[in-house]
């Protein structure tokens, strides 16, 4: 049994990965709290995985956090995930592999195996951050974006803007494309200016790469942005969950070949 651990800059995900079988997600914020008091009011009961799986862009404090509590709790040390040059039939395209956040690398592997028409792919994750990554049709990254994700264009707006706030009454819902008021121009403002520049991305690389990629759209903001694409997309909103159990998989076949060539070898 296999923890597969996500931890975004605001959400952290886990599911068991038990048999070849991928359990349920469950996620909570984690933003702002203490990572030690947060894991041991929703882990404490949880039984002791074999392995621990994580894509971590939270920064250093939280995998130390983790580690520890995983250490003293169930005595397994986590195994984090770094972006290398290959992996599952990929190749990393950036000039420093490593460099490329760890969530980016893990849900571009998991989009290449499952798409089922090797055609390029673009991989967009609508998170605290919106990165857009794309593949050619040999499994090779050509590069990404990032931009804002949502809610940050709209904690920025409300930063640096004086007289602008997003308190409005719960009742007070916009049906227009325009807004009549300030709530609605940044609420959907956002939005648009999301959607605009992943719909000039997907048309530059259909010019570029002679084809529309296949897309796959996943993370906590995509269902604001899906409806409002001209286009069909592969909808996985746990794509790097899903791309860990992936990396798992491959490794537990790994050891069992290895023990299996060990029990073949014929002693000297």
């Amino acid at each position: 049994m296999q923890l597969l651990i996500d931890i975004g800059n605001s959400r952290l995900k886990w599911a068991f990965y038990t048999k070849g079988e991928l359990g349920a997600i469950q996620a909570i914020y984690h933003r702002g709290a203490n990572l030690d008091r947060l894991l041991h009011s929703v882990w404490r009961n949880l039984p002791c995985p074999r392995g621990i799986w994580v894509a971590n862009v939270a920064g250093l404090d939280l995998a130390e956090a983790l580690t520890s509590w995983a250490d003293s709790m169930w005595g397994v040390a986590p195994h984090f995930v770094k972006a290398s040059l290959y992996g599952l039939g990929m190749k990393n395209g950036y000039d420093l592999p490593e460099e490329l956040g760890a969530d980016r690398w893990i849900a571009m592997l998991a989009s290449w195996q499952l798409s089922s028409q090797k055609r390029p792919i673009c991989v967009i994750d609508c998170g605290t951050c919106i990165t857009m990554d794309t593949l050619d049709q040999f499994g090779k990254h050509l590069g990404g974006l990032i931009i804002p994700g949502i809610e940050s264009m709209r904690s920025a707006i409300l930063t640096f803007t004086q007289g602008c706030s997003l308190q409005r009454k719960p009742s007070q819902v916009n049906q227009s494309l325009l807004a009549k008021n300030s709530y609605d121009g940044v609420m959907g403002g956002t939005v648009y200016a999301t959607v605009a520049c992943i719909e000039r991305l997907l048309k530059e690389l259909k010019d570029e790469l002679g084809e529309a990629p296949e897309v796959f759209l996943t993370g906590g903001e995509a269902s604001c942005i899906e409806p409002l694409l001209s286009r069909p997309v592969v909808s996985h909103p746990n794509l790097v969950i899903e791309g860990l159990s992936l990396l798992a998989k491959q490794q537990l076949k790994t050891q069992l070949e290895q023990r299996l060539r060990h029990v073949q070898e014929p002693a000297n």
